[in-house]
């Protein structure tokens, strides 16, 4: 299986078609697939993920709709919604997909997500106090 790429300019992207939002057992079956294809089948190994609309769609000459063509993309994401994870949370695949499905709940439809791009990010913010103990910045 082909490992995913992560550089340094952010979150792995991936986009589901709008009639793939509407199903958060999909959207949960994509999310396992995403994390194996980092590297480990139970976690999403300190990756952040950006789970995107498609919005690149092109029309050929018989008028049919194809997508996954390579358009310049839009830096500013549709209704973007970010959820910061503790890496307790990255790493657990089950974990994840909890909180993706009361994440969709909170949005208005426990079901999907449409509408919304999602950012899973693994919290990074950390503070060190005068004891140069090291916290959480939550």
């Amino acid at each position: 299986m082909q490992r995913l790429r992560v550089g340094h300019e952010g979150a792995v992207r991936i986009s589901f078609p709008a009639t793939a939002l509407t199903d958060l057992g999909a959207f949960q079956q994509t999310l396992a697939n995403v994390v194996e294809r980092l590297g480990c089948p139970k976690c999403a190994s300190g990756v952040d993920c950006s789970f995107e609309m498609e919005r690149n769609l092109f029309v050929n000459e018989q008028l049919e709709i194809n997508s996954g063509i390579s358009l310049p993309q839009d830096p500013s994401p549709i209704r973007p919604v970010t959820v910061t994870l503790d890496r307790t949370i990255t790493h657990d695949l089950g974990k994840l997909q909890q909180v993706t499905a009361k994440v969709f709940g909170r949005l208005g439809c426990e079901g999907c997500h449409s509408g919304f791009n999602i950012l899973l990010q693994q919290e990074l913010a950390f503070f060190a106090d005068a004891k140069l103990n090291i916290h959480s910045s939550h």
